[in-house]
Protein backbone atom coordinates (compact mmCIF):
# COMPACT_ATOMS: atom_id res chain seq x y z
CA UNK A 1 0.00 0.00 0.00
CA UNK A 2 1.29 3.45 -0.90
CA UNK A 3 0.38 6.38 1.30
CA UNK A 4 -1.78 8.89 -0.56
CA UNK A 5 -0.91 12.38 0.61
CA UNK A 6 -1.28 15.77 -0.99
CA UNK A 7 2.42 16.19 -1.69
CA UNK A 8 4.27 19.50 -1.59
CA UNK A 9 4.90 20.61 -5.18
CA UNK A 10 7.74 23.13 -4.90
CA UNK A 11 11.15 23.00 -3.21
CA UNK A 12 9.96 25.63 -0.73
CA UNK A 13 6.85 23.60 0.11
CA UNK A 14 8.95 20.46 0.62
CA UNK A 15 11.30 22.35 2.94
CA UNK A 16 8.34 23.76 4.91
CA UNK A 17 6.74 20.30 5.20
CA UNK A 18 9.87 18.61 6.57
CA UNK A 19 10.75 21.53 8.83
CA UNK A 20 7.27 21.29 10.36
CA UNK A 21 7.56 17.50 10.75
CA UNK A 22 10.87 17.78 12.58
CA UNK A 23 9.37 20.19 15.12
CA UNK A 24 6.92 17.41 16.07
CA UNK A 25 8.89 14.15 15.86
CA UNK A 26 12.45 12.89 15.52
CA UNK A 27 12.50 10.35 12.67
CA UNK A 28 15.33 7.98 11.84
CA UNK A 29 15.44 5.74 8.78
CA UNK A 30 18.10 3.09 8.32
CA UNK A 31 18.47 1.75 4.75
CA UNK A 32 18.23 -2.05 4.65
CA UNK A 33 17.95 -2.87 0.95
CA UNK A 34 18.07 -1.13 -2.44
CA UNK A 35 16.29 -2.58 -5.47
CA UNK A 36 15.24 -1.49 -8.93
CA UNK A 37 11.55 -1.89 -9.83
CA UNK A 38 10.24 -2.89 -13.24
CA UNK A 39 9.30 0.75 -13.95
CA UNK A 40 12.94 1.79 -13.27
CA UNK A 41 12.07 3.42 -9.95
CA UNK A 42 14.41 2.70 -7.04
CA UNK A 43 12.94 1.20 -3.88
CA UNK A 44 14.88 1.62 -0.66
CA UNK A 45 13.57 -0.53 2.17
CA UNK A 46 14.26 1.37 5.39
CA UNK A 47 13.70 0.62 9.05
CA UNK A 48 11.73 3.62 10.27
CA UNK A 49 12.00 4.66 13.90
CA UNK A 50 9.99 7.62 15.10
CA UNK A 51 10.67 9.22 18.47
CA UNK A 52 9.44 12.30 20.26
CA UNK A 53 11.74 15.28 20.53
CA UNK A 54 13.18 13.89 23.78
CA UNK A 55 14.15 10.64 22.05
CA UNK A 56 11.40 8.53 23.63
CA UNK A 57 9.47 6.00 21.51
CA UNK A 58 6.03 7.15 20.43
CA UNK A 59 3.72 4.69 22.13
CA UNK A 60 -0.02 4.64 22.76
CA UNK A 61 -0.61 7.75 20.68
CA UNK A 62 -3.28 8.28 18.04
CA UNK A 63 -1.16 9.58 15.13
CA UNK A 64 -0.36 6.11 13.78
CA UNK A 65 3.40 6.62 13.57
CA UNK A 66 5.30 3.52 14.57
CA UNK A 67 8.59 1.74 14.13
CA UNK A 68 8.32 -0.44 11.04
CA UNK A 69 9.89 -1.40 7.74
CA UNK A 70 8.75 0.85 4.89
CA UNK A 71 9.75 1.29 1.27
CA UNK A 72 10.91 4.67 0.00
CA UNK A 73 10.15 4.67 -3.73
CA UNK A 74 12.01 7.15 -5.92
CA UNK A 75 10.70 7.81 -9.44
CA UNK A 76 13.09 9.46 -11.88
CA UNK A 77 12.80 11.49 -15.06
CA UNK A 78 15.89 12.66 -16.91
CA UNK A 79 18.05 11.69 -13.94
CA UNK A 80 16.08 13.69 -11.37
CA UNK A 81 13.64 12.53 -8.71
CA UNK A 82 10.16 13.57 -9.83
CA UNK A 83 8.12 11.61 -7.33
CA UNK A 84 8.65 10.02 -3.92
CA UNK A 85 6.25 7.49 -2.42
CA UNK A 86 6.24 5.56 0.84
CA UNK A 87 4.92 2.02 0.77
CA UNK A 88 4.26 -0.43 3.55
CA UNK A 89 6.48 -3.51 3.12
CA UNK A 90 5.67 -5.17 6.44
CA UNK A 91 2.96 -7.43 5.03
Amino acid sequence: MTEKLDPPRTPEAVREYWTRQWTIVSPLVEPKQFKKATDDSIIVDVQQSVRDLEGKPLQDQTHGLQDKLVGHVFHFQEGKVVRFDIQDVSS
